[in-house]
């Protein structure tokens, strides 16, 4: 029986850690977060860079992951270049009511609002603006700006498609040149067959007079 219990228990305190914050920015990481201090801005209490948490993230279309397990509110993200900079929005409102425990909530996010450069380092913050007016949540992640690869992919297919299409008018110019080409080969048949029609006229013609 006491076996049993300490099984229970071993298996309880990961899930009491991860609940011992309101929500936990994980994508991309969050440089810590601690129930207790969430309501201190800039970053809950992690005013630090955590450079082993450093992660790239697309300078335009980027996702930014949260799991919540209480709260009513709404979810912002701000970037800025450093922790004495002025955070800049770079999210649409995303709001929760009454979040079911350990809901992922993903928001996409654009760094070019915030005017960020392809190669610098920030901070991206996510701000949870309580609805009941009791302040906010706020955590951090460390980032690093990268271009956006869905982009790339874009252009690529777009580069294909210019390439297809030019192949579909080269064709299509070919085409109407064999049309042409066709139709002036043709004329002397049709040069032939109207004399032929001529000269008939011209017979019967002279049988009536």
């Amino acid at each position: 029986m006491k076996f049993g219990v300490f099984c229970i228990f071993s298996l309880l305190v990961p899930l009491f850690n991860t609940i011992n914050a309101h929500y936990e920015l994980q994508a991309p990481p969050s440089r810590g977060f601690e129930d207790s201090l969430e309501p201190n801005p800039p970053c809950g209490g992690f005013n630090i860079v955590n450079s082993s948490l450093i992660t790239n993230f697309p300078i335009s279309q980027g996702i930014a992951t949260a799991n919540f397990f209480d709260g009513d509110g709404t979810l912002y993200f701000y970037f800025a270049p450093n922790i004495n900079s002025t955070f800049i929005s770079v999210s649409d409102a995303q709001k929760l009511v009454n979040p079911d425990i350990g809901q992922q909530v993903h928001v996409s996010v654009n760094l070019s609002k915030a005017n960020a450069v392809v190669g610098s380092q920030g901070i991206l913050q996510s701000v949870f603006n309580l609805s009941t007016g009791n302040g906010a949540w706020y955590q951090c992640a460390d980032i690093k700006v990268t271009g956006d690869t869905r982009s790339s992919a874009n252009n690529t297919q777009s580069s294909a498609n210019n390439t297809q299409s030019s192949a579909n008018n080269t064709l299509s110019n070919a085409n109407n040149a064999q049309s042409s080409a066709n139709i002036i080969n043709a004329l002397p048949n049709i040069n032939v067959f109207v004399l032929l029609i001529w000269l008939f006229t011209y017979f019967v013609f002279l049988n009536r007079i």
